[in-house]
């Protein structure tokens, strides 16, 4: 008979057992570690640890245990059958304390070894349900963070790869404020509240010492707008050359073998049908023939000190428009290798900075521009009031002319000399409001409205070619309006679009 050699035997009496003699008499309990053990083949070099403990773990998946004793547990990577029968009990105790949602200390092994557990999809009703539990493990433990953060944020990754979520990674890192641990995604995920937050979490720009970000919350809030609108920009014109932002700060290796769970002890038990999960343009991860692979993301060196200088150069740009005063470099010494990266990709430090100031000065303008409104329920009242107003101020034309006063500096025989009578002279009030808007239009806002007319979107293209931003110029036509018909007569979204209200009247000062 072929001895075990994981299986563990507690000898009753002092008396040695007969080989080949079952042993009876013992626990309920310690009989069934012993079952588990017994899965082990006789020669272990034939059982992967992994398979081993995904076999034992569905075996004991419904165990409970109430033992009154604790056995702690230092353990690298551990599992049943490496364990002894306190800690076992230690531990299956524990967990049936977890399952009723009783988090008591634990040595860190035990969550760990919990942890594999619900990774094989033992002890859930699913993989939500399996997430939900790896999640509240998680949270319930914040002093054990130092230990779990690095290995768990790697583990639920890997999680919504491996196993069909009814929701995407992304939306599960935004959910449970998670973006710390991801910095690979959230660098180019740009989130408007997150996104100079995500750059500086990765970068080596200490922006605490900078005097425009310590000068208030208002620059610091418009810092955190104009860097979100610069990086935005810069990725659009990337795309639009066909690449990938992420190509300056990772490079890709070719097709490898991706083995989920790295570090857990994890047996890749779930036969699937073909498919691809893409967490990034960047990071895509394949299935084919229940094997998986992916493209490696490994950073450049420069990666912190790019961070840090898309960050500073921003800034730089956004003190350019406010004219900010104070001494501000921005150096590239470090940056050999990004130039060259950079450069590559048909760009180079010269260009990114003039993206960047176009798109501070933009978001500059839009963030800053005075937006009036008019409540359109009380427009009709205040024409009635224009309109009585203007009533009193016309001198009426029937109104009867004063008799001539006659002199008699010519003899009493000679025919009286003709009156002169002066012409009436108009009044303020006798010029229409939508006159006086047209004669307060330049040649270019008038041109605008006639095209707007006609062709709203020529308007765009008009306007640079007139050398004036597209919002200043529809700003200072409703301003005009403003202060002559009484209303804004525009707005802007892609373009300028007049309100129905107005566009008779419009038509009738561009004829």
């Amino acid at each position: 008979m072929d001895i075990d050699p994981f299986a563990e035997i507690e000898i009753a009496s002092e008396a040695p057992a007969i080989k080949g003699q079952k042993i009876t008499g013992l626990d309920p309990i310690r009989e069934h570690f012993y079952d588990m053990r017994g899965l082990a083949a006789n020669n272990p070099n034939t059982w992967h640890d992994s398979k081993l403990f995904y076999k034992q773990a569905k075996f004991m998946e419904d165990f409970t245990d109430d033992y009154d004793h604790y056995e702690p547990l230092r353990m690298y990577s551990p599992s049943y059958q490496r364990l002894s029968y306190d800690q076992l009990r230690t531990f299956f105790t524990w967990r049936t304390q977890v399952q009723q949602g009783k988090f008591l200390d634990a040595s860190p092994s035990y969550l760990f070894m919990y942890i594999y557990e619900l990774l094989s999809g033992v002890g859930s009703r699913g993989p939500v349900d399996g997430l939900n539990k790896v999640m509240a493990l998680w949270q319930a433990y914040p002093e054990l963070a130092s230990i779990m953060d690095d290995y768990v944020a790697g583990w639920l990754r890997d999680y919504h790869i491996y196993y069909k979520l009814p929701h995407s990674f992304a939306d599960f890192v935004e959910k449970h404020g998670l973006r710390k641990h991801y910095k690979d995604l959230t660098l180019f995920d740009l989130n408007p509240d997150t996104a100079l937050q995500d750059w500086l979490d990765v970068g080596s720009y200490d922006i605490a010492k900078s005097a425009l970000y310590k000068s208030g919350e208002e620059n610091r809030e418009l810092l955190r707008a104009v860097f979100f609108k610069a990086m935005e920009a810069v990725q659009q014109t990337i795309v639009a050359a066909g690449q990938n932002f992420e190509d300056m700060f990772y490079y890709r290796s070719s097709p490898v073998k991706w083995q989920p769970f790295d570090s857990a002890v994890f047996y890749p038990w779930y036969n699937q049908a073909d498919r691809e999960v893409q967490l990034s343009p960047y990071q895509i991860y394949t299935c084919t023939d229940n094997r998986w692979t992916t493209r490696r993301m490994t950073p450049y060196k420069h990666l912190d000190d790019l961070a840090g200088y898309f960050v500073k150069d921003v800034e730089l740009q956004l003190r350019k428009v406010l004219d900010f005063k104070g001494h501000f470099a921005v150096g590239t010494t470090k940056l050999s290798v990004a130039e060259a990266v950079i450069e590559g990709m048909g760009l180079s430090f010269g260009a990114l900075s003039k993206l960047f100031y176009d798109a501070v000065k933009a978001a500059y303008v839009e963030l800053t521009r005075v937006v009036v409104t008019v409540d359109r329920q009380n427009l009709a009242r205040i024409r009635e009031e224009a309109e009585e107003t203007q009533d009193k101020l016309i001198v009426e034309e029937t109104t009867a002319l004063p008799a001539p006063v006659l002199t008699q500096e010519k003899p009493l025989d000679a025919p009286p000399a003709a009156p002169v009578i002066a012409p009436p002279q108009p009044t303020l009030a006798e010029e229409s409001p939508w006159a006086a808007f047209k004669n307060l239009l330049t040649a270019v806002e008038l041109d605008a409205l006639k095209i707007a007319m006609e062709n709203p979107q020529g308007v765009k293209p008009f306007a640079d070619e007139s050398g004036v931003m597209l919002e200043i110029l529809a700003d200072g036509i409703n301003e005009k309006a403003m202060d002559t018909v009484g209303d804004n007569i525009l707005e802007l979204a892609d373009t300028m679009e007049l309100y129905e209200d107005y566009v008779t009247d419009i038509a009738g000062i561009i004829a």
